[in-house]
């Protein structure tokens, strides 16, 4: 519940912050928030196999920013190397021959235990890659949509479906109540609202996306087909806690930036949902994309030319 109460506080300060610019977090942080590179950590003592390597090759070149644009770093060590560096003890053992190869979160969420581990493969790297789920979220994103709530299921139909129920009924409510900031710019000059065009740059939008007050779910199983996704919202910080017995909502805005989840149904039929989704539209007053509530998702999308229309 902190995590949230503390997206709340953050929440309560766009709203008394006489510097905010007018265009709305889920806007700004799509616009103009880079996405951070997650870790692929390679361990091999032994020369690759022609698959392992294709493999290897196949992660790089997805993630070159060429042939794709996946937010992920690849690096090879061997166990020696492993076993020296602030990483020792931290990998999980594996008595499988071959090479393992290993998730980290990016960097600046300072998680250092891997979130997925499995063989350095073409089936694993095919996982690491995507899916039709996040190619689903990304497309929502795209669309315009303020924030993609996620419901990962329990497993229990009664509480998805109860959960489920609630967060359709939330979204709407707060899609109906909620409006966009007063003052803010599109490219073509119209302004929102009864104010006069800011002359500040930070208050215009620079893409021709769409701009809506519009919330859409999707909905994921815990055997879903996607196991990194799922792997990776089950681990976000400060979830060590979370049971996955109950079903979670997982807001995600910007560039595929994910909060920590409201879990069970008592939360997601709670007003936190109000407290997000006003975030989420509010005018953006902490223009630090670390200072903000989140983190980045591990998608295969090239944001600067989709999100400007750029060639």
């Amino acid at each position: 519940m902190n995590k949230i109460l503390q997206l709340a506080a953050i929440w309560l300060a766009v709203q008394v912050s006489a510097s905010a610019c007018t265009v709305p977090v889920f806007r700004y942080a799509l616009e103009r928030w880079p996405v951070s590179p997650y870790i692929a950590l390679v361990i091999a003592d032994d020369p690759l196999t022609t698959d392992e390597q294709r493999a290897i090759d196949q992660l790089e070149k997805t993630s070159d920013g060429t042939v794709g644009s996946l937010n992920l770093m690849v690096r090879q060590w061997t166990s020696k190397q492993l076993a020296e560096s602030s990483l020792a003890g931290k990998v999980p053992k594996s008595v499988a021959h071959g090479a393992r190869l290993h998730l980290f979160f990016p960097r600046a969420l300072d998680v250092w235990t891997p979130f997925w581990s499995g063989a350095l493969s073409g089936d694993s790297v095919q996982k690491i890659i995507g899916s039709p789920a996040r190619k689903q979220l990304i497309q929502k994103i795209l669309s315009g949509d303020s924030g993609v709530f996620m419901l990962l299921e329990s497993g229990n139909k009664e509480k998805d479906a109860a959960a489920a129920k609630a967060l359709d009924i939330s979204l709407a409510k707060k899609a109906r109540e909620l409006a966009l900031p007063s003052g803010l710019s599109f490219p073509d000059g119209e302004v929102i609202g009864d104010g006069p065009s800011s002359f500040d740059p930070s208050d215009r939008l620079e893409s021709p996306i769409p701009l809506n007050v519009a919330f859409s779910t999707m909905r994921l199983s815990h055997e879903d087909v996607d196991e990194i996704l799922v792997a990776q919202l089950l681990n976000l910080p400060e979830n060590e806690n979370v049971s996955i017995d109950e079903p979670m909502v997982f807001a995600v805005y910007g560039r595929g930036r994910a909060v920590s989840p409201l879990v069970g149904v008592e939360e997601i039929s709670s007003d936190l949902i109000g407290y997000i989704t006003a975030f989420l539209t509010g005018s953006c007053s902490c223009q630090v994309k670390s200072m903000n509530p989140g983190a980045d998702l591990l998608l295969d999308q090239d944001w600067e030319r989709s999100v400007f229309d750029r060639e």
